[in-house]
């Protein structure tokens, strides 16, 4: 069976399961993530909600084969059908009592300049979704606007896409002043030294780290939501540099955080580049990496640079 008609089946299977939550229409998606990542999913549309959750699935049918035209096909047995469709049912559940708790929560008319955030995003590895989105490139980066909320201690975000942006009467640029202004004011950026933030958890890095070899420092929030973000931030990178009393490179560990060295503590860069291809490679998921490239920050320019 291919993938499509395996859904089909699995979405016939769930309306036996879930037919009494009030489900209008159970419809499988594709969804684009960053850096062309494609999950595949189930949305799920609930009469008198107006939130439409969409549950994960790709996870639960890797059990593939390639068959002799090359197309990818999935294995027909019943108790795997039986087992995946339990599984999603409960998924689609628990998505649909969130929906509902959150549509009660949150108004989507609120959903104004006010929730508006600067994400950024490698430029190569987003083309298709950089074609329909405002952005603005920053070195081999590129920034978008995203809109972020809270419900149930849990954050959600929709990209400003080319249709959103229409309903927004400003310039990109005004949208993006109001952004990093929002930005500043909702996950403020905390440097922290990095062997105290990874005390106990450095033996699940590839690379082994040492406190007494490396000064390093981390730089996020306290939610972990778009950290990196605060690399576009000229005045709050200018304070870094400050406080470590140097030059410094930059590591984009992920879209969540950045790693700092003070120039002084750095002999060879080729060894860091090649520890931050390494751990986008085996550690970061594909969907969270930022970049493979080392960046500094230059004090007598007061700004970042790619690193030579």
């Amino acid at each position: 069976m291919t993938k499509y008609e395996i859904y089909e089946l699995i979405i016939d299977r769930l309306w036996d399961e879930v037919g009494d939550l009030g489900i209008i229409e159970l419809e499988y998606v594709e969804r684009e993530k960053t850096n062309g990542v494609y999950l595949d999913g189930i949305n799920v549309i609930v009469e008198g909600v107006n939130l439409a959750p969409c549950v994960y699935t790709g996870h639960l049918l890797d059990e593939t084969v390639l068959d002799d035209d090359g197309i990818f096909t999935y294995p027909y047995e019943e108790s795997y059908i039986s087992r995946v469709v339990s599984i999603i049912a409960e998924n689609i559940r628990y998505a649909v009592e969130e929906a509902r708790t959150a549509s009660h929560s949150i108004d989507l008319d609120d959903l104004n300049e006010e929730t508006l955030i600067p994400v950024i995003v490698n430029t190569a590895d987003n083309y298709n979704m950089l074609e329909n989105t405002p952005h603005k490139e920053f070195l081999d980066l590129a920034i978008v606007i995203r809109m972020v909320w809270k419900i149930n201690g849990r954050f959600g975000s929709a990209l400003v896409n080319n249709a959103l942006f229409q309903t927004f009467d400003m310039s990109f640029e005004d949208m993006l002043l109001v952004a990093m202004s929002n930005y500043t004011k909702m996950f403020p950026p905390k440097l922290e030294n990095i062997f105290e933030k990874l005390s106990g958890i450095e033996q699940d890095y590839p690379i082994h780290l040492y406190k007494e070899e490396l000064p390093m420092f981390i730089i996020s929030n306290d939610d972990y939501y778009f950290g990196a973000s605060v690399l576009i931030d000229a005045d709050y990178m200018l304070s870094v540099a400050e406080f470590v009393k140097d030059d410094y490179y930059i590591i984009p560990s992920s879209q969540h955080e950045l790693i700092i060295i003070p120039k002084g503590e750095v002999t060879e860069c080729e060894y860091i580049r090649e520890m931050i291809k390494q751990v986008n490679d085996e550690v970061v998921p594909k969907s969270e990496i930022l970049s493979d490239t080392l960046y500094y920050y230059d004090t007598s320019k007061g700004r970042v640079e790619i690193a030579s």
